[in-house]
């Protein structure tokens, strides 16, 4: 499950689905990582244009994966 709506998967965790999640972010990262990591999920998934490999290392070092969307371009992807 992947939202970009906190409230949304708030309450889906509260459910206790077991269901994989993710923090999709369409903006600036700052408190993606510590809102994740509260509600249990498995990845943030940042735009490209917000992703930075400060924000990679810091979600890795907090054992949450990252799956950046979307990336169009074959040389962005390499990055």
């Amino acid at each position: 499950m992947s939202s970009f709506d906190p409230v949304m998967l708030a309450d889906f965790k509260a459910q206790g689905e077991g269901i994989p999640m993710a923090v999709l972010l369409s903006g600036r990262p700052d408190l993606a990582i510590d809102f994740a990591k509260d509600i249990g999920a498995v990845s943030v998934n940042p735009s490209a244009r917000f992703t930075s490999e400060r924000f990679v290392r810091a979600a890795h070092a907090n054992r949450l994966e990252v799956m950046v969307w979307t990336v169009d371009d074959p040389d962005e992807m390499l990055k």
